[in-house]
């Protein structure tokens, strides 16, 4: 072997040597890569691990509060609802009182009815015998004018006074206070409130209970009974008997005072302004009023 050849394979024995060692070097760097990377992924896995542990712990805390609160909002409500059970006992029991109290005040009270038309004719009749009266007019200070058809008239009844006054005999009608608790109404559909329904209707309750008086007031037909209790009866008859009164029936009866009437006139529509014209110029232009 010449030396050429000899000096080539020493080279290419070198060359050899060099990549075996950079490919041992290329194979320590690869596993010192995947060391660190698999350090790296079990402190990753640990931390992990342990951020889990504390919110599971943070998490049961969490629960353990929430019950804790709940329990204690429970024990509120609980006693709230306490609370409010006797409040609402006292408070029927106070509103119960107090509507006895009311309906004894209301028994103490009469109503005594004032028809003014009705005292005319009684002191029309009462003067008559003076003479014949030409009118009666009320005055400024709320009490009468009357005029007679003669001078002679009026001074006979001047001549009757005494003590510069004369005595009247009126009567009035007395009834006793509607008290609402004894109350029960009903409302004519179609056909109107008169004198000859109010008489039926006291006639028919009377046949069936005891009644105290019967009445027009708002739009219905207002029946008082002697108690609240023969009230509640009558309501509750009421709803499943079919009660009719002049051949019609008259429904369900509802308790208390029928409602106030509304008389107050709905608004009217708002009226559109008409524009106003423009004159005319000879040009044929417009200019505004």
């Amino acid at each position: 072997m010449s030396k050429e050849q000899r000096r080539a394979k020493h080279e290419k024995h070198l060359k050899q040597l060099q990549h075996q060692k950079l490919m041992k070097q290329q194979q320590k760097m690869k596993l010192a890569k995947e060391r660190e990377k698999a350090n790296l992924l079990e402190t990753r896995r640990k931390e992990n691990e342990r951020n889990r542990v504390t919110k599971e712990r943070e998490k049961a805390q969490r629960a353990v509060k929430h019950e804790q609160l709940m329990r204690e909002q429970r024990k509120r409500t609980e006693e709230k609802k306490r609370v409010q059970a006797i409040n609402q006992k006292k408070h029927v029991a106070n509103s119960s009182e107090a509507q006895g109290h009311a309906i004894e005040r209301r028994r103490c009270e009469v109503e005594l009815s004032f028809d003014a038309s009705t005292l005319g004719d009684t002191l029309r009749e009462m003067l008559g015998k003076h003479g014949e009266i030409e009118s009666m007019k009320p005055n400024i200070k709320g009490g009468l004018d009357i005029r007679f058809t003669t001078a002679k008239a009026a001074r006979s009844l001047l001549r009757s006074k005494k003590d510069n006054m004369i005595t009247a005999q009126v009567s009035f009608p007395v009834t006793p206070v509607v008290i609402k608790q004894h109350c029960l109404y009903y409302k004519p559909e179609a056909w109107i409130i008169d004198q000859d329904v109010l008489n039926a209707t006291a006639e028919y309750f009377s046949s069936i209970s005891q009644v105290q008086q019967v009445k027009k007031m708002r739009n219905a037909v207002l029946i008082v009974f002697e108690d609240e209790e023969t009230r509640d009866q009558m309501v509750k008859r009421s709803s499943t008997s079919r009660w009719k009164i002049l051949g019609r029936n008259i429904g369900p009866c509802e308790p208390g005072l029928p409602p106030a009437v509304n008389k107050r006139k709905p608004r009217a529509p708002p009226q559109k302004k008409k524009k106003k014209k423009g004159k005319s110029q000879a040009n044929g232009r417009r200019v505004a009023a």
